[in-house]
């Protein structure tokens, strides 16, 4: 007489299976947004080593709170509010906190810019200056915006990074 084999608890295996996706899902690091891959935030995938890239601020446009919303705020956190709103389309929703730290340099009107292949050379360049620069070259003619707008586009895509000094850094973009 042959020895029957009971068949294998079908449902142990694919429990198993399942703990074993989600401790693989657990380590794998998801961008802000659940986006994943090259889908991304550019930022978000380069992992600038700053503490202004350590906590995000996430929205999605279906639940973005309307505008009005922020007039039961007090004045800075309505003003923080209304800056994480407009800037939420440039980072595809997910803004670090280091874009705010970059809106603060920018109201200020005074960059401090590292100087390329230096570890301490810092130029404070006035806004104004930068403008005039900008003007100049045409630049921006195709940033209608404004400067701001397409100095946090260059952020968002990962092309400048603000380190924990508040130093504007140019990324080196491979």
């Amino acid at each position: 007489m042959s020895k029957s084999r009971t068949p294998k608890n079908r449902s142990a295996r694919t429990r198993k299976r399942a703990r074993q996706e989600a401790a693989r899902a657990a380590r794998t690091v998801q961008p802000p947004g659940g986006a994943a891959g090259p889908e991304g935030s550019a930022l978000w995938l380069m992992r600038p080593p700053y503490s202004g890239y350590e906590s995000w601020i996430t929205l999605t446009p279906s639940n973005s709170v309307p505008e009005g919303a922020q007039e039961g705020l007090d004045g800075e956190l309505a003003d923080v509010y209304g800056t994480v709103r407009r800037l939420a389309p440039l980072y595809e929703y997910s803004v670090p906190m280091a874009a705010l730290t970059l809106e603060r340099l920018i109201r200020r009107g005074l960059l401090p810019l590292a100087t390329p292949g230096t570890a301490d050379l810092v130029s404070l360049v006035p806004l104004a200056d930068l403008v005039a620069v900008c003007a100049a070259d045409e630049v921006l003619a195709r940033a209608p915006e404004g400067l701001d707008a397409l100095l946090h586009e260059l952020h968002a895509h990962g092309a400048l990074v603000v380190d924990d000094d508040h130093v504007i850094r140019l990324a080196a973009l491979v």
